[in-house]
């Protein structure tokens, strides 16, 4: 029964992501068409470092709230989450706080000697204030989380699209004015404060339902556990933002006439369309941390040994489909969305990294879920290490596909590193035929199937080959069962 509750949540949130996935990659069509792509491209870098400013407000705070309600029972953490939310939403207050005026103070240098575009100041100071909101609203994530709220998740999300929308639409339709970065810009500070604003409203509607006590946990208790995820968030993020401010200058020493508009392809066009299936991963992630820490603190290693096996079976099957229609249709699917034949090379490029990164994701929610967040922040920390590095020597010799192999490699080596310890934990058996042999088989047949029916239309070979896909390899499945446990 809990398992048939816990796969509901995780449709619900995978139906709730992929509506705002589709969003996302809608508004990301409509704004790179309008912008072009050297200034998509711009966008993205100021985003980068706005990532900065997210990960020095957030601290960690989310999977903080999570994993501290998740670790008491049920019926207690709900009395005790106002008392326990309080100090998470004090420490990130005070972290955001001073990141916004980090941000606003120093933008200009930002802009001209990081960025390398002046013009990104006013952006920048425009987002600081977002950083407070965007700080706020993933505290009270972690809670909705914990808890399995999923239609409170997506509630607050829903209404901030619908804020960023609006407000582009308006831009876009003002007469005689075309859409800037700056708009853009201000859209996503938009959906940031409305978010906000509704995640406050929810959680106080549902903290009123239940009682409020003081629990055990102290602000040093909670700094203790969200201290080594923050600091390994803030070597993380600043690494991968270097990485991506280092992208186009270096691309530039390569030979590349536009560097930015060959960025603002591949982070714009190609990586939107590359991570938009990972809605259903992301889901699944979301909702396996509480899950698997609930499993640990009961001592039932043959359930979380289960789940695992289950998890690297569906993600790996679902990884294989996706990576096949990528390889296999990229140049239609890019000119369908974006009418440019260079989005498309570069998707069928990197179609097979969702493969290794959707199963990464399962690993290393996993991992958390077992109090080993410290090892694959460490893990994170080494890969952007390793990544800045060969950055700077591999893509000015060899462009975009030096920087193509580097994502893979990286990829690879985070994936075989969480995965060794996750084996090592829970003794895990990795399913072979399920999660590797009959995906391949299936994608043979499915392929066979696309050819015999002969579709000439892309979508309806699409539909026909996923289609056959989970058809052989629903049959095929049960020939190998699991074996049985206490899950």
């Amino acid at each position: 029964m809990r398992k048939k509750m816990f796969f509901s949540k995780v449709l619900q949130m995978a139906l709730t992501m992929a509506v705002f996935n589709i969003s996302n990659l809608c508004f990301g069509i409509f704004v790179s068409n309008r912008l072009g792509a050297t200034q998509t491209g711009l966008f993205h870098l100021v985003m980068n470092v706005q990532s900065i400013g997210i990960s020095l407000s957030v601290s960690g705070m989310s999977l903080t709230a999570t994993r501290l309600l998740s670790d008491m029972a049920r019926e207690r953490a709900l009395i005790c989450s106002d008392h326990i939310l309080g100090k998470c939403l004090k420490i990130c207050l005070a972290t955001s706080v001073s990141a916004a005026i980090v941000m606003m103070c120093a933008s200009g240098f930002i802009a001209s000697s990081l960025i390398g575009r002046p013009e990104a100041a006013p952006m920048l100071r425009a987002l600081s204030p977002a950083l407070v909101c965007v700080a706020v609203s993933s505290v009270l994530g972690g809670y909705f989380t914990a808890f399995g709220k999923v239609g409170a998740i997506g509630i607050g999300r829903l209404m901030g699209e619908a804020a960023s929308w609006i407000y582009i639409a308006l831009a876009a339709c003002t007469p005689a004015k075309s859409l800037k970065c700056i708009d853009v810009v201000a859209a996503n500070v938009a959906a940031a404060f409305v978010q906000c604003f509704c995640d406050v409203w929810l959680w106080r509607k549902n903290a009123r339902t239940h009682g409020a006590q003081k629990s055990s946990v102290t602000t040093r208790h909670v700094i203790a556990l969200c201290a080594p995820l923050a600091i390994g968030s803030y070597l993380r993020t600043g690494l991968s933002s270097a990485e991506n401010l280092l992208i186009p200058s270096r691309l530039g020493a390569n030979g590349v006439i536009d560097s930015l508009a060959q960025y603002g392809i591949i982070k714009g066009m190609s990586m939107p369309v590359l991570f938009f299936p990972s809605v259903a991963v992301g889901a699944f992630v979301s909702l396996i941390v509480p899950e698997i820490a609930r499993r640990r603190a009961r001592c039932r290693p043959n359930s979380i040994r289960y789940i695992s096996m289950l998890s690297a079976q569906h993600i790996l099957s679902f990884g294989f489909l996706v990576s096949a229609i990528f390889f296999v249709w990229s140049d239609d699917i890019c000119t369908c969305i974006y009418s440019r034949t260079e989005a498309g090379v570069y998707l069928r490029q990197l179609a097979f990294l969702p493969l290794f990164m959707f199963f990464d994701s399962a690993c290393d929610a996993i991992l958390k879920g077992l109090d080993e967040q410290v090892f694959g922040l460490k893990v994170n920390i080494a890969d952007a290490a390793m990544r800045v590095i060969l950055i700077l020597i591999c893509v000015p010799v060899w462009g975009i596909r030096g920087y193509i192999c580097i994502l893979y490699a990286s990829e690879i080596l985070n994936l075989a590193l969480s995965y060794w310890r996750l084996k090592k934990i829970t003794a895990l058996r990795f399913p072979l035929a399920k999660a590797v042999i009959i995906p391949l088989f299936a994608i043979w047949c499915s392929l066979g199937a696309v050819n015999l029916t002969g579709a000439s239309n892309a979508l309806s070979q699409i539909l026909i080959f996923a289609a056959a896909y989970i058809s052989v390899t629903s049959l095929a499945t049960p020939i190998f069962p699991f074996p049985k446990t206490d899950c």
